[in-house]
């Protein structure tokens, strides 16, 4: 709910400027039955299947893949899998996992050289937290770990810049990118230079 209620100003679409009320919104069955997949897995873990392929021997292959938010467990997500593939007399071979989501706490001399950088930054941009449903980091990897990591993007991207990025054409405007790299800059001299 926090984190809906963190984005929904930015967001253009009408499911997402309704995350202001995320109580609201993501109980009723309006939610569950037309919202994007994007937001339904804010609030649930969900299974994603891929199309059905032809295998040799007159056999046949689907990719799925499972997103599990804070608070599950790869294990027992995996075991479900695993007792639906077996009750159905499929096989399964495991591509990839990551390690269980585990937030940094929003404390401590880089948390706090973050937000005093950005509370005085000309944009006056917020830091809280962002979910990234249906990808990972590598920082995933650093918090299981016990390390504590923070993702930050610098850049300013509009709506339609946003749209192009992992695709062909991936641009943004240069002074947004010049604008960038100055804002990390003060934020590396923020967190070398305090003693908070």
């Amino acid at each position: 709910a926090r984190f809906m209620r963190f984005i929904a100003p930015s967001r253009a679409d009408a499911w997402g400027r309704a995350m202001i009320e995320p109580d609201r919104v993501v109980s009723s069955k309006r939610f569950r039955d037309e919202a994007p997949d994007s937001y339904k897995t804010l609030v649930s873990d969900m299974l994603f299947w891929g199309g059905i392929k032809p295998a040799a021997g007159g056999t046949f292959s689907m990719q799925v893949a499972y997103s599990i938010l804070p608070g599950s467990t790869l294990v027992e997500r995996e075991a479900e899998l695993k007792g639906w593939i077996r009750e159905h007399g499929l096989e399964s071979r495991v591509n990839f996992t990551t390690f269980d989501a585990i937030a940094s706490p929003e404390s401590g001399h880089a948390w706090e050289s973050l937000s005093r950088t950005l509370r005085l930054d000309p944009e006056r941009a917020e830091v809280g937290i962002f979910i990234l449903a249906n990808a990972y980091t590598n920082s995933a990897y650093v918090r299981a770990k016990g390390l504590r990591a923070y993702g930050i993007s610098p850049f300013n991207v509009n709506i339609l810049d946003a749209g192009k990025i992992h695709h062909a054409n991936e641009r943004i405007i240069l002074v947004y990118f010049v604008e960038g790299v100055d804002r990390m800059k003060r934020i590396v001299r923020e967190f070398a230079t305090s003693s908070s």
